[in-house]
């Protein structure tokens, strides 16, 4: 009989049930494994990454409808793009409590930034790996 090991944090057990910041299957399932729609949806959700930030940023200041319309933005735009973590952390928050104060929001804000930081290096680095054409910018 072997002893558990306590020692690991519940944060830590946590991360391994995450789902992955990008899956490259996923994103082949939905994409057919065409590499031209591929870059396509990469191309536009990196064009469009700043202004969903930039929206996520000010609907934090405000709360109410405007957050709740930029977190669906970002767990829409990220799911297409086979990006998990972001897609599953903003539905969590959407189905969770409301983020009732300007603190707690800036917290899912944050938690969200670093979560889009990540997919943005993925997708640059699978895009990379496409055949023919440009990286994407």
């Amino acid at each position: 009989m072997t002893t558990p090991d306590f020692s690991e944090s519940f944060s830590d057990s946590q991360a391994r049930l995450e789902p992955p910041v990008f899956e490259p299957r996923r994103f082949n399932e939905i994409t057919m494994g065409d590499a031209n729609l591929q870059r396509m949806l990469v191309a536009s959700f990196l064009k469009e990454l700043p202004s969903m930030r930039a929206g996520l940023r000010a609907a934090c200041s405000v709360g109410g409808r405007d957050f709740s319309d930029a977190l669906h933005r970002l767990k829409s735009s990220s799911h297409f793009v086979a990006g998990l973590r972001v897609s599953d952390r903003v539905a969590r928050l959407e189905a969770g409590k409301p983020a009732a104060t300007e603190h707690e929001r800036d917290g899912a804000c944050a938690l969200v930034g670093v979560q889009l930081e990540l997919l943005e290096q993925a997708l640059r680095a699978f895009a990379q790996g496409l055949p023919g054409g440009a990286p994407v910018r």
